[in-house]
C-alpha cells in the first residue's frame, strides 16, 4: 500500500511539473504577444501623429492658397476701380481742354478784329490788352489741362498693365478651381517616387497645383496634386497620408478634379474622412 501511495505521489509531482512547464510556456508566449502588440500600437500612434501633422500642414497650405486667391481678386477689383476713376478724370480733362481751346480761338479772333480797325486809333485800345491777358490765362489753363491729361493717360496705361496682370492671375486661379468635376484616369503609378501619370493635360485645362481625388467605385481613396502638365497628360504627386488604409493607388483608378464648387466630388464617408485630409 505504501508503494501505491508513493507511486501516486510521484505521478502527481510529475503532472504538476508538466503543468508548470506548460503554464510557463504559455506565459512566455503571452508576454511575447503583448510586446508585439505594444510595438504595433506604438507604431500606429506614431503614424497617426504623422498623419495629423500632414493634415494640419495641408490645411495651412489650403488656407494660404485661399488667402492668395482672395488677395488677387481684391487687387483685380481695386485695379478696375482705379481704371474707371482715371477714365472719368481723362474725360473731364478732355472737356476742359476743348473748352479752353474754344475760348483761345475766340479770344484770338476778337484780338485780331480789334487790332485791325478801319482807321488807325490815336491810342491803344485797353480792351485789346484785357483780351490778351485773358488769352494768356486761357493758354496757361489749357497747358495745365493738357499736362494733367497726359499724366492721367500715362497712369491709365500703367494701370492697364497692372489690370492685365491681375486678370491673368485671376484666370489662372479660376482655371485651377473652375475645373471641378473634370475626370480622367491614372495611366501609371511610380511607388518609389510617389507620383502618378494621368490621362488629362493642358488641352483639358489642367493646371499645376490643381487638387484631385482618386476614386475607386464610388469612394475616394487618395488625394493628388498636379506637379507637371503636358498637352495630353500630366504628372501628380500622391499627397502623403491621404491614401485610404488598406488600399493603394493603381493604374485605371478614376481621378476627379476638385474645386470651390465640386458638386460631382463624392463625399467622404465616416470611414474615409480621417484618411483623406484636405489639401
Amino acid at each position: 500500500m505504501a508503494k501505491l501511495f508513493i507511486g501516486i505521489a510521484l505521478a502527481l509531482m510529475l503532472a504538476t511539473a508538466a503543468l508548470s512547464f506548460l503554464a510557463k510556456g504559455n506565459i512566455d508566449k503571452l508576454q511575447s504577444t503583448l510586446k508585439e502588440t505594444k510595438g504595433s500600437l506604438s507604431a500606429a500612434e506614431s503614424k497617426a501623429k504623422t498623419a495629423q501633422g500632414e493634415a494640419k500642414a495641408a490645411g495651412e497650405e489650403r488656407d494660404a492658397a485661399t488667402a492668395k486667391a482672395e488677395e488677387a481678386a481684391a487687387a483685380l477689383t481695386a485695379a478696375q476701380g482705379k481704371m474707371s476713376g482715371l477714365e472719368t478724370q481723362i474725360a473731364e480733362g478732355k472737356v476742359m481742354t476743348d473748352t479752353q481751346a474754344t475760348q483761345i480761338a475766340d479770344l484770338t479772333k476778337r484780338i485780331a478784329d480789334m487790332g485791325s480797325p478801319t482807321t488807325t486809333p490815336s491810342a491803344p485800345d485797353p480792351r485789346v490788352a484785357e483780351l490778351e491777358a485773358q488769352l494768356q490765362n486761357s493758354q496757361a489753363v489749357a497747358a495745365e489741362a493738357k499736362q494733367i491729361s497726359d499724366s492721367l493717360t500715362q497712369r491709365m496705361k500703367e494701370n492697364e498693365v497692372k489690370l492685365a496682370a491681375a486678370e491673368q492671375k485671376e484666370r489662372a486661379r479660376q482655371q485651377i478651381t473652375g475645373r471641378a468635376g473634370l475626370q480622367g484616369r491614372i495611366l501609371a503609378v511610380n511607388t518609389g517616387w510617389n507620383f502618378v501619370v494621368l490621362s488629362v493635360g493642358d488641352k483639358q485645362g489642367v493646371a499645376v497645383n490643381a487638387p484631385l481625388l482618386v476614386v475607386r467605385g464610388s469612394e475616394p481613396i487618395a488625394r493628388l496634386r498636379i506637379t507637371s502638365v503636358e498637352p495630353s497628360t500630366s504628372i501628380a504627386d500622391i499627397i502623403p497620408g491621404s491614401v485610404r488604409k488598406g488600399v493603394s493607388v493603381q493604374p485605371g483608378d478614376t481621378i476627379i478634379f476638385e474645386g470651390r464648387s465640386s458638386s460631382t466630388t463624392p463625399p467622404a464617408t465616416t470611414e474615409t474622412a480621417g484618411a483623406l485630409p484636405q489639401p
